[in-house]
């Protein structure tokens, strides 16, 4: 035989319904269980497989319309109600965040609602995004503001390529200053070699020329 019970659940509110503080909601829970007690207690343990029928059958009203459900799902429901609690605490708290107040204001100074403002927002900031074009001109503008004294016609094929490979145009072009001045000091090196080479084996070949003293005696 189904028992009822009637709980004052209103933490199943759905809508506007203010659902009550946890404490209320465990407090009117544990009185109508013990409401059940007392009109004649919790059935008498049965035999396994038997006794299912019995479980006791809550009566809850939700806008003005009677349900009944097993006291186990009503538990269910309950904490269901204290989730709720905690979701619309933290609903409540994001409301209040000062952010939103300036994000309203430069709203209304735009003569926008908050959503017309943001979906704005993410419009200009969409194309904030530069061209392929724009870049080439930023990047061209780098490149001459660092070389100002290096015209087209001055860079070399080989920084062009690199520049069309992704490196940065004055990355490029630095790399190449670098190997040009790498290539002349090793010029400038092999030439001082071959220089001093040089005035040794002059030096030699006048030391070969002039006359022995002690022989140039004889013939005096």
């Amino acid at each position: 035989m189904e028992r009822l019970l009637r709980l004052p659940l209103q933490w199943f509110a759905e809508g506007g319904e203010e659902p009550p503080a946890p404490e209320e909601g465990e407090q009117a829970l544990g009185e109508a269980v013990w409401e059940a007690a007392e009109d004649g207690g919790p059935p008498a343990e049965e035999a396994p497989g038997e006794g299912e029928e019995d479980e006791l059958v809550v009566r809850l009203t939700h806008l003005g319309q009677a349900r009944e459900v097993p006291l186990s799902e009503a538990v269910s429901l309950a904490q269901k109600g204290l989730d709720y609690d905690h979701i619309r605490q933290e609903r409540d708290e994001l409301r209040r965040d000062p952010a939103w107040e300036v994000l309203d204001a430069f709203a209304a100074r735009s003569g926008l609602s908050r959503g017309e403002y943001v979906r704005a927002l993410k419009e200009q900031m969409a194309g904030a995004a530069p061209s392929p074009e724009e870049g080439r001109r930023a990047e061209y503008r780098r490149f001459f503001e660092a070389y100002p004294e290096v015209g087209v016609a001055d860079i070399p094929d080989e920084v062009w390529r690199r520049a069309a490979a992704g490196e940065p145009l004055v990355e490029a072009y630095r790399r190449h200053e670098n190997a040009q001045l790498k290539a002349k000091l090793a010029a400038l090196e092999q030439n001082e070699r071959n220089r001093q080479a040089a005035v040794g084996s002059l030096a030699g070949e006048a030391g070969q020329d002039e006359a022995d003293p002690f022989l140039q005696g004889f013939f005096e």
